[in-house]
């Protein structure tokens, strides 16, 4: 009797000591949080957020080619509107808070109150026992414009600025304007209304503290997680032909939420190191001799009759360095567009690029990767292909240009279904042939490269003549060294 007593008492302190060292450490986090200018600081909102998703597709190549695209970190991904936190508290009069019983780890802290605004720490360790937020974090009062705007405005860093109103269409900066952006601020555009420039603007951001030009809508303090569709975008934030840009450079911007993320009707823009996701449209250029765009990162650009990167008229240009992953159209170039694509890791997109319409660009040094349709070329578009990496269901896919045989050289395929696809359109179709000398395959065996090739020998001698043709010999019998992405 006596040793099966021990034994229980044994056993007791055995699971008590097992759900010591199996139980959660946790810590608490206090510190002082405040409104800009007021003597009451009580009722501010003080959550802790999980960290956001980084999508390890994105921090691949960020990490195997990392002079393109944007670097993406909590500072880039993380919006409080789309996560609900896993605790949160209010400041008393003071302004201070304590948040206890948080399980140690890593986090976004947010700051917020109705009519100031947010402010976001990231990745704050909470360890175990007591944890001091020693950043400071001042809140300011919320700023609203709509209608015409007369006066210069510089929108400030941690500062909110509500653009529009509920049934108003645009909020116009009139030709005299100055309008400056600096790193760090928050434009929130009201659902369906637009922002459009007219005067003079310098929009320059910083690496880790981008300028953030997003929908206004899912900002309350209800705390728990939104789901925003296109009724609820901004319209678009627009600069028209006559606004005069400082350097010609846009940089460390993000555009989300949005119908066209910016629309830019300026000559000889320099778009760089900018995000464009979850809208209609990313980067939409139109009517300009030249437009240049390096190192974007669109993602999430879902609409057929739009693209991440979206040219129009554009005669000449460079769309360079950038990733451009889930969009249903990756790039587009339409109406006698000529620009030079390259070195672009273009990832599960419905069509990476969609040239129509008498456009001529230069293609080269390009990744395509999971996508449905690498190149879609029509309508009497003429693109030099060369140098690219193809690994999509269909490569290149060609209808309607019957002048001229297009010429792709010097490529990797290896495509799933077809490498090449020539196909007729219309009642009285003429065939597109064309040049595909000296590509790789990822075999020397003719018959399986010729059945990757979609062309006028897939058809009985009656049909053949409303096919094209892929001349495709000589190929190259390894792969390409030069294809890809290149440079450092």
């Amino acid at each position: 009797m006596r040793y099966s007593f021990l034994f229980i008492v044994i056993l007791g302190l055995f699971i008590n000591t097992c759900n010591k060292t199996t139980e959660i450490a946790k810590g608490s986090l206090f510190g002082t949080a405040q409104l800009e200018d007021q003597t009451d600081h009580s009722g501010i909102i003080v959550a802790v957020y999980e960290s956001a998703y980084l999508d390890t597709t994105i921090v691949r190549i960020n990490n195997e080619y990392p002079h393109i695209g944007v670097h993406i970190n909590q500072h880039t991904e993380f919006d409080h509107r789309f996560q609900s936190p896993i605790k949160f508290t209010e400041t008393d009069i003071e302004g201070d808070f304590l948040i206890k019983k948080i399980p140690v780890g890593v986090y976004n802290i947010v700051a917020l109150k109705d009519s100031f605004g947010f402010k976001y720490i990231y990745e704050f360790e909470i360890e175990k026992n007591d944890n001091e937020l020693t950043q400071q974090v001042t809140l300011y009062p919320d700023q609203y414009l709509s209608g015409d705007i007369f006066e210069d405005w510089i929108f400030e860093t941690n500062h909110h600025y509500i653009i529009g109103e509920e049934g108003a269409n645009s909020t116009n900066f009139s030709p005299d304007t100055i309008l400056e952006i600096q790193p760090g601020a928050i434009i929130r555009i009201e659902s369906t209304n637009d922002l459009v420039i007219y005067g003079n603007l310098f929009a320059q951001g910083e690496e880790n503290n981008m300028f953030w030009i997003t929908s206004n809508y899912g900002f309350g303090e209800t705390l728990t997680q939104n789901n925003i569709d296109s009724t609820n975008f901004y319209y678009n934030f627009k600069l028209s032909p006559i606004v005069s840009v400082e350097e010609n450079l846009i940089e460390w911007g993000k555009f989300d939420l949005a119908n066209t993320g910016l629309l830019n009707q300026v000559n000889n823009l320099h778009m760089q190191n900018g995000i464009f996701r979850n809208s209609n449209c990313g980067f939409y250029c139109t009517d300009v001799d030249s437009t240049l765009c390096s190192n974007l990162l669109c993602e999430k650009i879902t609409s057929e009759r739009n693209a991440g990167i979206y040219f129009v008229q554009v005669d000449h240009g460079l769309i360079e360095k950038s990733i451009v992953i889930d969009c249903d159209n990756g790039l587009k170039v339409k109406d006698n567009c000529n620009p030079e694509i390259y070195n672009n890791y273009i990832f599960s997109n419905t069509i990476g690029i969609d040239i129509s319409y008498y456009s001529s660009p230069q293609v080269y040094n390009n990744e395509f990767v999971n996508c449905e349709k690498a190149i879609l070329n029509l309508n009497q578009s003429y693109s030099t292909i060369w140098s690219n990496y193809f690994e999509t269901n269909y490569g290149f896919v060609t209808y309607r240009c019957y002048i001229f045989p297009l010429e792709i050289h010097y490529n990797n395929f290896n495509c799933s279904i077809y490498n090449m696809k020539t196909t007729p359109w219309g009642p009285s179709p003429q065939p597109t042939d064309i040049n595909a000398e000296n590509n790789y395959y990822y075999t020397i065996n003719e018959t399986e490269i010729q059945e990757l090739i979609y062309d006028k020998n897939d058809f009985e001698p009656p049909q053949q003549q409303y096919y094209g043709e892929v001349f495709y010999q000589p190929f190259l019998t390894e792969e390409y060294p030069y294809a890809g992405i290149q440079g450092e």
